[in-house]
């Protein structure tokens, strides 16, 4: 059973509580496609106005690494882009994309309507800005959002229009077979080698834990081995991944291979306050859903057992909740010691806690957000009041404005309570730390383009 809540009243067809089209000081959103490859067109310099605009987007850079700011040569735009969305996930999925474009009637060569209907693979930069108010469309300050393959492309003769659809690189590991021998590897080792099989670049950690079987015989905690059980790349890099802990994402041709980064930094917040002399609530979102699964209110139990071929030792560990209503799992993996059983039960407790609420909504839209970014609610004097972590957030600008969607879930205040209490406290950044002694990093106002505050 599920508990689904929304602090905000429905609003009139037509209008929203938020104006998506603009910043606080009119700034215009835009958007293009680019080519990947191709011939180049200089970029002037920033103006001083274009460098205010890409601080204020990008100032959580160091924390973010899905914002990119493109290089002084940049491929040659696509003409005729009317509408643009882009998925990032924080959950071993990798960001996906789709976009509109109406190529003028008599346009030639790359981008045109009959250029796109004729291609077997491209690669496309997908670029997101602001434009001051007043200025020229010349001064878009561009940020890269995503670097990705088309994988399909929707075209229609009479309005002349072309849709397109992709993923991001992830989609080269996706879509290649496993073929990188993990004998005497570690994880580490195993993940280079594959993102050197594709053509991308490894950004890896390195590790201990072996991925494969060596010639003495000694069988790797992760289990590939012989027969491999993950059928192509991202399947297998998920799989180390989910052994070590470690966070898995591709940002531009880069593969990340490593420890989650501390989400200790102030959080993006999401402000609902009840005004106490309207009874009214003002938001910095457009709407606003929170949910709670009760059936994970009295926590879980996971259960690891492990059998270890060399030692021929059982492996048992258990974590979680003690109360006998919590939901029981079970998890069987190869060649773990007693400790690295327990690491384990104690990191799926983790995952699978996390769901117990969740918070959906959407806001005016701006380029600071990504699933690498924490978030928090404020202000509904609920026990959902607390920090969340991002699993998506989806940024589309059209004909309506600029507007992102997102989902984000957390443990209960009150889980983690019971887990300190037990001594069971969670591995990755516990709930409601952000909200003591710490300064949010920004509360946006309604269109607003977010700022750091200290």
């Amino acid at each position: 059973m599920s508990v689904t809540t929304s602090p905000l009243a429905p609003t009139a067809p037509g209008k929203s509580l938020n104006d998506p089209f603009a910043g606080p000081r009119g700034e215009r959103p835009r958007m293009r496609v680019v080519f990947a490859s191709g011939s180049t067109v200089p970029t002037p310099p920033l103006t001083a106005a274009q460098q205010e605009l890409v601080a204020a987007q990008t100032d959580l850079a160091s924390r973010n690494p899905s914002l990119t700011v493109p290089p002084a040569q940049t491929p040659a735009p696509v003409t005729g882009c009317s509408a643009m969305t882009i998925t990032s996930t924080n959950n071993y999925s990798g960001d996906t994309f789709n976009a509109s474009l109406a190529p003028a009637r008599s346009a030639t060569g790359p981008g045109s309507f009959e250029w796109w209907c004729a291609q077997d693979k491209v690669t496309v930069l997908l670029q997101m800005g602001w434009v001051g108010a007043g200025a020229d469309e010349s001064q878009v300050a561009w940020i890269t959002m995503l670097t990705g393959i088309v994988d399909h492309v929707s075209s229609d003769p009479i309005q002349g229009t072309v849709d397109i659809d992709g993923r991001d690189l992830t989609a080269l590991l996706r879509d290649s077979e496993r073929t990188v021998n993990v004998t005497n590897q570690t994880t580490s080792e195993v993940a280079t080698a594959i993102a050197t099989s594709v053509g991308l670049t490894p950004v890896v950690t390195a590790t201990t834990t072996q991925a494969g079987k060596s010639a003495h015989g000694d069988y790797g905690q992760a289990g590939l081995k012989g027969g491999n059980r993950a059928g192509n790349n991202w399947d297998a890099l998920v799989e180390l991944a989910r052994q070590d802990g470690f966070d898995l994402f591709v940002q531009g041709n880069e593969l990340h291979y490593q420890p989650p980064a501390a989400m200790d930094s102030p959080p993006w917040v999401v402000s609902c306050v009840l005004d106490p002399a309207t009874r009214v609530p003002k938001s910095n979102a457009i709407n606003l859903t929170m949910n709670r699964k009760l059936f994970l209110a009295s926590g879980v139990q996971v259960s690891v057992r492990s059998f270890h071929s060399q030692t021929a030792e059982l492996a048992t560990a258990q974590a979680g909740s003690s109360d006998a209503n919590a939901r029981q799992y079970s998890v069987v993996r190869p060649n773990l010691t007693n400790a690295q059983a327990q690491t384990l039960a104690q990191r799926y407790v983790d995952e699978l806690m996390r769901h117990e609420r969740t918070i959906t909504g959407s806001a005016p839209g701006d380029l600071v957000l990504t699933p690498r970014v924490m978030m928090s609610l404020a202000g509904t004097r609920t026990p959902a009041d607390q920090s969340y972590y991002p699993l998506t957030i989806t940024r589309t600008i059209d004909s309506r404005g600029f507007v992102m969607q997102f989902l984000a879930n957390n443990r209960s205040r009150e889980a983690q309570a019971l887990a300190d209490s037990q001594g069971t406290a969670a591995s990755a950044p516990s709930p409601g730390r952000f909200e003591q002694g710490t300064k949010p990093a920004f509360i946006p106002e309604a269109g607003a383009i977010p700022t750091t505050t200290g």
